[in-house]
């Protein structure tokens, strides 16, 4: 049994009922024996557990409380905003309802409710700042306030309320936040609204006459009323009434009335001026300088000034007396000189000669005539200097280049060398070919002369008679079949060369061609030594043990013909087939004089050619085939 778990008084309880035995006792009081037992076991079951230690949970719940007074004194002071996070918060109440009671049976149940609580403690998030006020500050700010209406001084302050916020700060910053928007409330109730513009005002005061007194009475008290009647302590929001201010003084201005000095000889000028620049021939510049004159008259100008007016008058009749005449159109003389070429070389001397003439008559006129007024005369002298150029005859072109290119050309059709294709060509573009063009055309005729010679004339082919004649009798020889794969390759290669579309002018290379295949040599194929290399070999596989006669055919015959004359005679070609022929004949003549070891000789009578020949006592026909 674990003390540990107990009250100190209930086991105290146990120790007693167990001390109270006595353990002398005899059978005959084991009544009382039995009683120690039923004492000791009563004790034992009113044993009591110990509390289990709610200390940190204690400690907890101490954080705890405070956490949710402070949230509490927040929300009571912000119209129920939270200082934490609703979930956080939350789950911090949640926390914080445990079971009371436990004992120690179920201490880690109860250490759980501490760490159940101080982890939601630890987990708390402050909330964003309650920016309420700040956001009911913004709203307060006039609709007016971007129209540029309020003095820059207290505009600014509003503008730096509003950019000294910084939003997303938490509730540990909501005094800050709260300063925020006292602040902007107090910069919009510092809004002061801009003074009337009163610029026009000046503007139309700036326009009175320094000198009133040329002006009636009557008028001046008027402007001076209204410039009396302007209030310069408006705000813009009155401007319409400053506006006002400034058309009333332009409108008492405008109306001020003056004695005029008398206008009657400038009437009298303007209307002589007037019906003389009617007439059409004096120039513009006189024409203008009489507008001017008339232009430049002031009206209403008071009496005191009656000597400008008269002036005014003067100024006009001079620029009349000073009208002056147009000099003569020129347009017609213009138009008809810019014909006239840059160069007269090209032109015949008659034709040039009417020309100037009629201009040095037209240039005289103009010279001492030079009024508009002459224009009718002047324009008969025009005419006739047209007619002049008009009438400039160019000289004939120069087609010498064209005859000495027709020369040459002409040479080269009759020369017989060209396709009568070309030289119908050619016939036909000295045909297309003006003859009567004048010099101003000479760039036509020099484009003939570069025809002519930028002619081609093309070539008759070239006779190829003489290299289709030496082909043929080589392709002869290449397709007999008596001469090596490589000489033909080599004569094939030979023809690839040849230009089969020459003209006339590259006879030489055609010529050349044929020259080339005459003297071209093919190499004739060697003989065929197949069948006597084939008896060689059989003779030099002979067992010399099997004849009687070995030694001496082998010695006398055989041996020098093998090793020395066949192998002297090996560069037959394929036309002295005969000769390797022979050779082999010659040879197998001699093997068919060996005679076997125990051979019969029959006798034969010579025929055909055969004769005999004694060899170690034994007669051969030589040239026989015994067949034995």
């Amino acid at each position: 049994m674990d003390k540990t778990l107990y009250t100190d008084a209930s086991i105290l309880k146990v120790a007693n009922a167990v001390n109270a035995v006595d353990w002398t006792l005899t059978i005959s009081q084991q009544a009382t024996v039995d009683g120690y037992v039923t004492s000791i076991r009563a004790a034992i079951n009113a044993l009591e557990y110990k509390p289990a230690d709610y200390s940190k949970v204690t400690a907890a719940m101490t954080k705890a409380d405070e956490a949710v007074q402070l949230n509490t004194s927040f929300a009571a002071a912000h119209n129920g905003y939270s200082y934490y996070t609703k979930a956080s918060y939350d789950a911090l109440v949640a926390s914080m309802t445990y079971t009371t009671g436990l004992d120690i049976r179920y201490q880690s149940t109860v250490d759980g409710y501490a760490t159940a609580i101080n982890t939601a403690y630890g987990n708390l998030k402050l909330n964003v700042a309650d920016y309420t006020a700040v956001n009911n500050a913004v709203a307060k700010i006039p609709a007016d306030f971007e129209n540029d209406v309020y003095t820059d001084e207290t505009a600014a302050e509003v503008i730096a309320a509003q950019l000294a916020i910084t939003e997303g700060l938490t509730t540990k910053d909501q005094a800050t936040v709260d300063a925020y928007a006292a602040d902007l409330e107090a910069a919009i109730e510092g809004l002061q609204y801009k003074s009337a513009d009163y610029s026009q005002v000046e503007a139309e005061k700036a326009l009175i006459p320094a000198d009133l007194t040329p002006y009636t009475k009557s008028s001046v008290d008027n402007l001076n009323s209204a410039l009396n009647a302007v209030n310069y302590d408006l705000d813009i929001n009155h401007q319409a009434e400053v506006d006002a201010f400034a058309a009333a003084i332009k409108q008492a201005r405008e109306a001020l009335e003056i004695d005029l000095a008398d206008y009657t000889e400038v009437r009298t000028a303007i209307s002589a001026a007037n019906e003389a620049i009617q007439d059409t021939n004096y120039t513009d510049e006189s024409i203008q300088a009489v507008r001017d004159a008339i232009d430049a008259v002031v009206y209403d100008l008071p009496a005191a000034q009656q000597a400008t007016v008269n002036g005014y008058a003067d100024a006009i009749n001079t620029a009349v007396s000073k009208l002056t005449d147009k000099p003569l159109d020129l347009t017609s003389y213009n138009a008809a000189v810019a014909r006239v070429p840059e160069s007269l070389d090209n032109y015949t001397d008659a034709s040039v000669k009417l020309y100037i003439d009629a201009r040095a008559a037209a240039d005289n006129f103009k010279l001492t005539k030079n009024s508009i007024r002459n224009q009718t005369e002047f324009e008969t002298l025009v005419s006739a200097l047209d007619a002049a150029i008009t009438g400039l005859k160019y000289k004939p072109a120069d087609y010498t280049a064209v005859n000495e290119a027709k020369a040459v050309a002409d040479a080269k059709a009759e020369s017989g060398n060209y396709t009568d294709e070309s030289v119908a060509e050619y016939n036909a573009l000295i045909a297309t070919i003006d003859w009567t063009l004048t010099i101003d055309k000479q760039t036509t005729v020099n484009g003939y002369a570069d025809a002519i010679n930028a002619f081609v004339f093309a070539y008759k082919p070239a006779d190829y008679t003489s290299v289709n004649e030496a082909k043929a009798a080589a392709d002869a020889k290449a397709e007999s079949g008596n001469y090596t794969d490589s000489s033909v390759a080599e004569y094939n290669a030979l023809i690839a060369t040849i230009d089969w579309n020459l003209t006339i002018d590259k006879q030489t290379t055609v010529d050349a061609y044929a020259n080339a295949i005459n003297a071209f040599q093919f190499t004739y194929k060697p003989a065929d030594y197949t069948e006597l290399d084939a008896l060689v070999e059989e003779v030099n596989a002979l067992d010399e043990t099997l004849y009687s006669n070995y030694d001496e055919i082998y010695g006398d015959y055989i041996f020098d013909y093998v090793m020395s004359y066949i192998p002297s005679h090996r560069d037959y070609n394929i036309t002295e087939q005969d000769k390797v022929d022979e050779m082999k004949t010659t040879l197998q003549s001699y093997v068919d004089m060996l005679v076997l070891k125990d051979t019969k000789v029959a006798r034969f009578e010579l025929t055909n050619g055969a004769s005999y020949k004694t060899s170690g006592g034994v007669t051969y026909i030589v040239g026989l085939r015994t067949g034995l």
